[in-house]
């Protein structure tokens, strides 16, 4: 029988007789070099609506956690999950399993390949914000994406591109036009030529919680979020290291401080999450705010 070439296949599959939460692979394949697709998919899934919500891949075996789903135009450029010791950094970020995404050698088209979590309710959740931990080698690209709605498109919530990240960087990101299906795509683009990696870990969404007064061990940050002043009040007045880092792990400020109520300026801090960590020779706490 010969070909059809450039046609158009509209196909159906039954899901009434396979168990839900259950992956499954499908496959289908076109005449265009970049219209193979292999898919990981599995039945539907109800949203998760209860926060805060992690996923660590601690499995204990290399099948993708249940309702999530990947997708790649190539075999050999697709995630998995891994056990430690493979990859680099060989150690997961906690644990001992991650995701990957690797090809060793050669030169092939263009590809991507993206991992994408079950769908989430984020409907009620104040100020929703999206941590992860990753890894990757230097040419190529890795694209995280939100989608607020069943038939809306993917919208990039951050790219990271660049030198090389040998060492686990942690990563926070607030998630915006919040609804009630809501979806993370992360996003591995090849380039091509020699050995390509990225990994991933610890996904995780918190919920932060808009108040004028945000209490937690004892410490007190207000207003928070924040657009200008941060006051930090702490139980005592022993002397402590205070280190801001913003979302990818860079240093805003640090100082040292014997004062048991400070302020911080972050006026000119551009909108996002910050960490801030407290230290002294015993104790380290850290904590997350908002900067609008």
């Amino acid at each position: 029988m010969k070909a059809l070439k450039f046609a158009t296949f509209i196909f159906v599959i039954a899901t009434s007789s396979i168990y839900a939460q259950t992956p499954y692979f499908y496959y289908y394949k076109g005449e265009k070099q970049n219209s193979p697709d292999i898919i990981n998919g599995q039945k539907d899934c109800n949203p998760i609506s209860t926060f805060p919500w992690a996923e660590d891949f601690e499995n204990n075996d290399t099948n993708i956690p249940p309702c999530w789903e990947k997708k790649s135009h190539d075999n050999n450029w697709i995630w998995n999950i891994v056990p430690a010791p493979i990859g680099t950094p060989p150690t997961a970020f906690s644990g001992s399993y991650k995701a990957r995404i690797y090809y060793s050698s050669g030169i092939l088209p263009v590809y991507k390949s993206q991992l994408t979590t079950p769908i989430f309710d984020l409907s009620t959740v104040d100020i929703p914000v999206l941590t992860f931990a990753y890894t990757k080698t230097k040419y190529n690209i890795f694209n995280v994406y939100y989608k607020n709605s069943p038939g809306g498109g993917w919208n990039l919530l951050q790219d990271f591109f660049g030198d090389s990240v040998t060492e686990w960087q942690t990563v926070a990101i607030p998630l915006p036009d919040k609804s009630d299906y809501y979806q993370i795509a992360f996003e591995g683009l090849f380039l091509g030529g020699g050995l390509y990696e990225i990994q991933l870990d610890d996904v995780r969404i918190t919920e932060e919680v808009s108040v004028s007064l945000f209490h937690s061990d004892n410490y007190a940050l207000a207003p928070n979020p924040v657009q200008n002043l941060l006051t930090v009040k702490r139980p005592n007045v022993t002397k402590v290291k205070v280190s801001v880092y913003n979302s990818i792990g860079g240093l805003m400020q640090s100082f040292e401080t014997s004062e048991a109520t400070f302020e911080i300026n972050v006026s000119n801090y551009t909108a996002g999450v910050y960490f801030m960590r407290l230290s002294d020779n015993n104790t380290s706490v850290s904590k997350i705010f908002v900067k609008q």
